[in-house]
């Protein structure tokens, strides 16, 4: 039997990729990266029409909703995370995000994206926003909103939420399996959550009001 244990510890001990796998006197630690858990994405309101104007989008910081230190630092943080995912994605023609902006109302943000030449006024909210670290549970909802700024009219509308949770660590007889996860778990979901949110919108072909 010590014969046999020993020898599949040498093997898993050789087969595990590099930098995944730490050999103990125990065993093998197996490091598995945690994936994010996304909620079912709902639309509130979908476009109809196909738009003759190409898009240039003008994105303001996401209001943080609940009691949270340091709020407009989360805030363009994980708005800009949504941004950078967006660009990617080419969710549309041209994409600006105006973190320094602060606006108090609808009228008024719509007024500064006429004045920056913006076709399209994307805002949102943030809730909650639980952030657990390393080691706990880290969650955030998010809610967009797209609006067509000639008309001031809101075309699209989506929510959705995402979850980023370790896992203790389970013993086997030789492998112990540990969760790991990102440094910025925050940074992961938003990001998780803003890939799909954009998928959507472009599953709309780029319809507009």
């Amino acid at each position: 039997m010590r014969y046999f244990l020993g020898m599949l510890l040498v093997l898993l001990a050789a087969c595990a990729p590099q930098g995944d796998a730490t050999l103990h006197l125990h065993g093998v630690s197996w490091y598995a990266d945690s994936g994010v858990v996304l909620g079912a994405l709902e639309e509130s309101v979908v476009p109809a029409n196909v738009a003759s104007v190409p898009e240039r989008a003008l994105v303001l910081p996401f209001v943080l909703e609940g009691e949270a230190q340091h709020r407009r630092a989360i805030s363009v943080g994980l708005t800009g995370t949504l941004c950078d995912v967006w660009r990617r994605l080419r969710v549309f023609a041209a994409l600006e995000f105006d973190a320094d902006t602060r606006v108090s109302s609808r009228e008024e943000a719509l007024a500064w994206a006429r004045t920056k030449g913006a076709t399209v006024l994307v805002t949102g909210r943030l809730h909650p926003v639980l952030v657990g670290g390393g080691l706990g549970r880290t969650e955030i909802g998010v809610q967009v909103e797209a609006v067509w700024v000639p008309t001031g009219q809101t075309y699209w509308s989506a929510s959705q939420a995402g979850v980023l949770e370790g896992a203790p660590a389970r013993d086997y007889v030789v492998v112990r399996r540990v969760e790991r996860l990102p440094r910025h778990p925050e940074v992961a979901v938003m990001a998780a959550i803003a890939e799909s949110l954009g998928r959507a919108y472009l599953a709309h072909g780029e319809e507009m009001p």
